[in-house]
């Protein structure tokens, strides 16, 4: 950055953090984070409010970015697993999703649990018939839109309904 463009005061990246930590971690209010970095560092930094309330808007909208790139890399897995269960938001109850692997993860939450929350997720109608996926029995992997996803849970329980099936018969 051009000096002239330089303020008196430049937070580091390290500053930013704490103060993110401060107000999603611990729920500190903002002027509580200021107050609490002024007394940590002896008055050396002393961020004023408005800086410390637009951190939370920055952190978000880098995060749209890398939930894009992350979304994008689980396409790309020859092997993916994805799980969702319900959850509780107040009294309503919602869908916590999980898609990956055993190196990454990726995890997105809805209102419902149905069909328009995986399409809204854009990862299973967009996988290959190059891509496996492990899920448990679910009706959803019946669903036509889904077809040419190779299901390795559900192909293990088809075999195990005719084993069964055959086991009945002898």
């Amino acid at each position: 950055i051009e000096p002239r463009l330089k303020e008196k005061c430049q937070y580091g990246s390290m500053v930013q953090a704490v103060a993110l930590s401060l107000l999603d971690t611990v729920n500190a209010p903002v002027n509580k984070t200021g107050m609490f970095l002024a007394g940590l560092t002896a008055g050396e930094l002393a961020p004023c409010d408005g800086y410390i309330s637009k951190l939370q808007n920055r952190a978000g909208q880098a995060l749209v970015l890398f939930c894009e790139d992350l979304r994008m890399l689980m396409i790309t897995r020859t092997l993916l697993y994805w799980d969702d269960t319900v959850i509780m938001i107040n009294t309503a109850r919602a869908c916590f999703r999980f898609y990956g692997d055993e190196k990454i993860a990726y995890y997105t939450a809805h209102l419902h649990k149905d069909m328009e929350s995986l399409d809204d997720d854009s990862v299973l109608a967009f996988l290959t018939a190059d891509t496996k996926i492990m899920h448990d029995h679910n009706k959803v992997n019946y669903n036509d839109n889904l077809t040419k996803i190779h299901d390795m849970a559900l192909a293990a329980y088809i075999q195990a309904l005719f084993q069964y099936l055959i086991n009945l018969s002898l």
